[in-house]
């Protein structure tokens, strides 16, 4: 089907809505977009500010890993013209530590190194190796199981109740004995199609993805980075800054794009020769070819309640209210500032996380000036450190929540003098936590309504702004050949 004059209707413009629309414009210049945000700005969950002393903080994510796919967002970084705003680390971020057993402990690279670990890297090694032979690591018949299960039988109780468990509480603020492997990380399920051995199998995945890709895009950013090697990288006004430059590109492009903030969707029903029809808050509609839906579960399903003509199911209603039930992970976010001087002895290293069998009203801190420090930072003699939270109450105040990160903070870091600065912000529903069954959830989700309506998100992907923007690119690619 031929896709001149098209017209595509974009719900959200977070940073995966702004994907969208940048990737269907590349994709299908001909194409339509028309972009629907509620609130007044771009950008969704990633938000900054700047001090008084004039030091950048992050609210939202902070940093991007630099894996395959990343090489969507440098490409799209290339294109809008902001490859001279990136930000790459100091050697200092690739030295981790996990608070556990009360200090602070340096997670060891070598095999013969234990780190925070009862024995050396090599012995988990050799359990992973002997898991695999006697095929304990792998399920018959694998569908689905807790991140903590997979984990502990592939290397054991301990690495997944410490070291698999703070790393999941630092991206999903979740416990990993109650989320899917499936829906969490995919690619692990992935990795056991190729191998019995979890390692082997993300080997053989890594080979297969670089062999046959899924977007076919040169970079000369994104093989600059893996040149230099760089794990991971950021924008030194803020990854926010990223919308702001797809928004500005969109606009100046051609007169195929309208932006419209302040704006909701109340209702989409079916329309005259196959098109739909969206009707707004302000009294307007708009007809279009297809519809991509970027907002979260709560706003999402009460669209879809009362958008009645686009239901292809019988069960849509119940979908609608088991997916009203999902669960998300509030995460107070604590950013500080301390005088140079006075945490002079806390390590050179990205941050560290604690794993859930650790008491600890924090969950991760992340030491931001020491990992990018060509990101704003106000001057020499300041260090920005960000806390993050995941026992949120909507009884706490600010003042709750910056005593519970400064008694930890001191705490696990020797720390005797107060903040220079420190600033409070609260992220309400912010992940979805992955239930068991949730990747079936999202396959009966999608058959419910009408194919011309288009869902990506953190609903229906995993949170990290790669997966968003290759979902995105997707969801684009989908649309354009329709």
């Amino acid at each position: 089907m031929s896709s001149i004059g098209k017209h595509c209707v974009i719900l959200g413009a977070g940073f995966t809505g702004l994907s969208c629309a940048h990737y269907l414009r590349q994709l299908e210049p001909s194409c339509k977009v028309t972009l629907i945000e509620a609130s007044n700005r771009v950008g969704g969950w990633l938000r900054s500010f700047k001090s008084d002393s004039g030091a950048l903080h992050e609210i939202g994510a902070r940093s991007i890993r630099n894996t395959h796919n990343a090489k969507l967002i440098l490409n799209l970084i290339e294109e809008i013209g902001m490859q001279e705003h990136i930000a790459v680390p100091d050697k200092a971020a690739y030295d981790r530590y996990l608070y556990v057993d009360d200090r602070l402990q340096k997670i060891e690279t070598s095999l013969f190194k234990r780190g925070p670990f009862k024995y050396p890297m090599l012995y988990y090694g050799l359990r992973h190796l002997m898991a695999t032979l006697s095929g304990n690591s792998k399920s018959k018949k694998f569908d689905d199981e807790t991140l903590h299960d997979f984990v502990t039988k592939q290397f054991g109780e301990e690495l997944a109740d410490i070291a698999f468990s703070a790393v999941v509480r630092g991206v999903y603020a979740g416990d990993t004995k109650h989320l899917s492997v499936k829906s969490c990380f995919p690619d692990f399920v992935r990795a056991q199609q190729y191998s019995a051995s979890f390692v082997v199998g993300m080997m053989k995945l890594q080979r297969e993805l670089s062999k046959n890709p899924e977007f076919q895009i040169h970079s000369e950013l994104a093989n600059d980075l893996v040149k230099k090697r760089v794990r991971m990288f950021t924008m030194r006004n803020g990854l926010g800054t990223v919308c702001e430059g797809i928004l500005a590109h969109l606009q100046k492009s051609n007169d195929g794009f309208d932006a419209r903030f302040q704006q909701k969707c109340e209702i989409i029903e079916k329309g005259e020769d196959k098109l739909l029809k969206l009707r707004l808050n302000d009294g307007n509609e708009i007809e279009c070819d297809h519809v991509i839906s970027t907002l979260d579960a709560s706003e999402l399903c009460n669209l879809l309640e009362t958008s009645k003509s686009i239901h292809t199911s019988n069960e849509s209603n119940q979908v609608l209210r088991t997916v009203s039930d999902v669960k998300y992970a509030d995460v107070a976010v604590v950013n500080l500032e301390y005088s140079s001087k006075s945490v002079m002895h806390v390590p050179k290293a990205f941050g560290y996380l604690v794993p859930r069998v650790q008491r600890s009203n924090i969950i991760g801190v992340t030491f931001d000036s020491f990992s990018f420090p060509n990101v704003c930072n106000g001057s020499q003699d300041i260090c920005r450190f960000s806390a993050m939270i995941n026992q949120c109450s909507p009884d706490f105040a600010h003042k709750d929540y910056l005593n519970m990160a400064l008694t930890d903070f001191h705490k696990h870091l020797n720390v005797d003098s107060e903040p220079t600065f420190a600033a409070v912000n609260v992220n309400w529903k912010c992940i979805p936590q992955y239930a068991l069954g949730h990747s079936k959830l999202v396959e009966s989700f999608r058959n419910s309504f009408c194919p011309q309506v288009h869902f990506v998100g953190s609903l229906f992907h995993p949170p990290g702004l790669v997966d968003c923007s290759l979902n995105a690119f997707r969801t684009a690619r989908l649309v354009s050949q329709s």
